[in-house]
């Protein structure tokens, strides 16, 4: 016997098959949950960044590791807000996770760019002199 795809005995997929706010809600969920664990990795590392630059020994690449997880957190943070905007919500868990990344990346760029001062200055005493 041939398979109808139009018998009432095939159900088709439709929309009511889909629960698209749920899916959106799991995508959110997901989203915040890689964002919080991002936040801990940056966060463990900038105590690591703050260990070494106590000790006088190297700290940069814990500082790139905290810039780098609190960056892609700081992504995950907002695309998780913008769903709980779009489905009419406050999204304060996607708020306050994202405050946190925005001040780790900013802690870790200040750390790159003042373990980099005396180079700034540098080229910018070779760029403004009159030689």
């Amino acid at each position: 016997m041939i398979f109808d795809m139009m018998s009432a005995s095939a159900p088709l997929a439709s929309a009511s098959n889909y629960d698209i706010p749920s899916s959106l809600r799991c995508t959110e969920q997901a989203l915040l949950q890689i964002s919080h664990r991002l936040a801990t990795i940056g966060l463990f590392a900038m105590i690591a960044a703050w260990a070494l630059l106590y000790r006088g020994q190297d700290y940069h690449w814990p500082v790139v590791v905290t810039f780098g997880a609190c960056d892609v957190g700081l992504c995950t943070a907002l695309i998780a807000l913008l769903i709980a905007r779009r489905q009419g919500r406050r999204g304060g868990e996607a708020i306050g996770v994202l405050v946190f990344n925005l001040v780790f990346v900013a802690l870790s760029l200040q750390m790159v760019v003042f373990s980099r001062l005396d180079l700034i200055r540098a080229a910018a005493d070779k760029f403004f002199s009159k030689s």
